[in-house]
């Protein structure tokens, strides 16, 4: 199966599920890459070769993984979404192939196992309780006495994440299934709100060693609504606060056994308090990683190829001392256009500007990260006049169209 490639001596490796901008910045690396996934690529490249896994159950997608890892001699297998864990945890523990660290994925990818973990090494500071009831759910509220935020123990992007004030009742959510809650692998956790900045710590393990790439800040519309509305890095945290983040941060990775792979680590700083909120053992997504590679020139997912393919990867210049993006969220209904788009395409500082929808397409109501509108990302020279370019990209009015099969 190597005749798919032009050049057939280049090393071979499989990545799983990306999305179209990261595909771009991999394929210009030189190896190999069988994309395995839903979406095939509009533009070929001389070095990628799709095979589709839609419509596959997960056994049959390992089935056909494996099958292409050793007819294609690939020297491993990554995915940098929260979607293929799951498999990437299958392919290692029972297939043993080259990848980031299987235990690392099993005690992180469960978010209760994840508390469990860091409780057994004396790292965890948040209350929780696995909930499996609605009775469990109140008894957990009734002891703590505090604000409780309630999420599944499994996934990513703030879905199905909401904040129960003391006397608000779970009734009150509609978007919360209870059946579906209580679901027997993975139920929901309740854990203690914590108040306070959101940030994220993206890192590179390799051999065991942990290192810090970057801290990121959350960008919020509010404490209560989870999805956030941008990032920017750096922070203006001082270097003994993001000394300390970054020693907080590789003990819990050493706790979960990393020891080679990205990880994408959400913390909240309380006070003098370190809140390890979660992590996923992938690269930052939501055009996290393109932040960090503006102002580092490290680029976490090349890192990770490079080490699996033994091929050389030479990082980017940095281009900005400061980086960040804007999530673009609308109202529910037929996308009609951004006034003063032509702002936007015509502004130097922005870097990268795309709509997931065009005009006339269906927009979704929205209840987690993946339902966003789009994006615009921007260099700038300090933290405070990027910050204000970004607040002027969060007034842009997004128009729809109501219509009643929206």
């Amino acid at each position: 199966m190597l005749e798919k490639f032009k050049h057939q001596t280049l090393p071979t490796f499989i990545l799983l599920g990306e999305d179209m901008a990261s595909i771009d910045h991999i394929s210009k690396l030189p190896v190999n890459i069988v994309l395995m996934g839903n979406a095939k690529p509009k533009n070929s490249q001389d070095n990628l070769h799709f095979i589709s896994l839609k419509k596959l159950s997960n056994a049959e997608r390992v089935d056909l993984i494996i099958d292409t890892y050793r007819t294609m001699n690939c020297t491993g297998a990554v995915s940098f979404q929260e979607g293929y864990q799951d498999i990437l945890y299958t392919l290692s523990t029972e297939f043993q192939i080259n990848t980031i660290s299987k235990n690392a994925i099993y005690n992180s990818r469960n978010k209760i196992v994840f508390r469990q973990t860091l409780e057994k090494f004396n790292l965890n500071n948040v209350p929780f309780a696995q909930i499996k009831s609605i009775a469990e759910l109140e008894e957990f509220r009734s002891k703590l006495g505090e604000a409780v935020i309630l999420k599944p123990s499994k996934g990513a992007g703030s879905y199905r994440t909401i904040l129960l004030e003391p006397g608000t009742s779970i009734n009150e959510f509609p978007e919360v299934k209870v059946p579906w809650m209580l679901d027997d692998e993975y139920p929901f956790i309740a854990e203690k709100y914590i108040s306070g900045k959101e940030y994220s710590v993206e890192t590179l393990t390799i051999n065991g060693a942990h290192s810090i790439v970057a801290i990121v800040e959350r960008r919020v519309i509010s404490d209560s609504y989870f999805i956030g509305k941008g990032h920017i890095t750096p922070t203006t945290l001082s270097d003994h606060v993001q000394k300390a983040v970054g020693e907080t941060v590789k003990e819990m990775l050493t706790a979960i056994e990393l020891d080679f792979g990205p990880a994408h680590t959400e913390i909240k700083i309380s006070g003098d308090e370190i809140c390890i909120i979660e992590t996923q053992i992938r690269s930052g997504g939501a055009s996290i990683w393109k932040l960090v590679e503006l102002t580092t020139g490290i680029n976490v997912q090349y890192e990770i190829i490079s080490h699996l393919t033994n091929c050389k990867v030479d990082r980017a210049p940095t281009k900005f001392s400061h980086a960040g993006v804007c999530y673009l969220h609308s109202k529910k209904g037929r996308f009609m256009g951004i006034i003063d788009e032509e702002g936007i395409l015509k502004d130097e500082s922005v870097v990268d500007y795309h709509l997931y929808y065009s005009i006339g397409e269906k927009l979704p109501e929205i209840l987690d990260s993946f339902d966003r509108t789009g994006y615009v990302i921007c260099g700038g020279t300090s933290y405070d006049s990027l910050s204000e370019k970004l607040h002027k990209f969060d007034q842009l009015t997004i128009l729809t169209k109501e219509t009643s099969s929206s």
